[in-house]
């Protein structure tokens, strides 16, 4: 049976390793997120560019109607991103529940509630506690 303290230490390196790989799915998705916006700015600029060169060539002519394809591909891999950042997230998550579930695990059976029923207790009763101090008597 594993003892209080090593329940404790399990709990705080799961939630460690939560919050590290949170922060690397972040980063990551950050990143990636810069790149396609740097990415989708100098391509659009590029036809923008093409697009004016175009109209002065013509001499005053109407200019053409730009291009969405950048747009479109620059909004799609921003969603793919978006997707595959949702689902490293849930998996980070489902890691995180597992590792709490093995460390709360006293005893085949006993659930999370029961474990930390004593630390549930404790707050409760110091939430419970007056506001206000009592007024003296003048």
């Amino acid at each position: 049976m594993p003892q209080p303290l090593d329940n404790v230490l399990a709990v705080a390196q799961a939630n460690m390793h939560l919050s590290l790989k949170l922060a690397e799915t972040w980063r990551e998705s950050g990143q990636k997120l810069m790149e396609l916006g740097g990415r989708g700015v100098s391509e659009i600029a590029d036809e923008a560019r093409l697009a004016l060169t175009k109209v002065s060539a013509d001499k005053g002519g109407m200019p053409p109607a730009s291009v969405t394809g950048h747009w479109q591909d620059v909004i799609a891999e921003a969603e793919t991103v978006r997707i595959v950042t949702a689902q490293q997230i849930d998996a980070a998550l489902q890691d995180w529940q597992e590792s709490l579930s093995a460390a709360m695990s006293i005893e085949p059976g006993v659930s999370f509630e029961t474990f930390v029923k004593p630390w549930l207790a404790m707050a409760k009763a110091t939430t419970d506690l007056p506001t206000k101090a009592p007024q003296a008597k003048k």
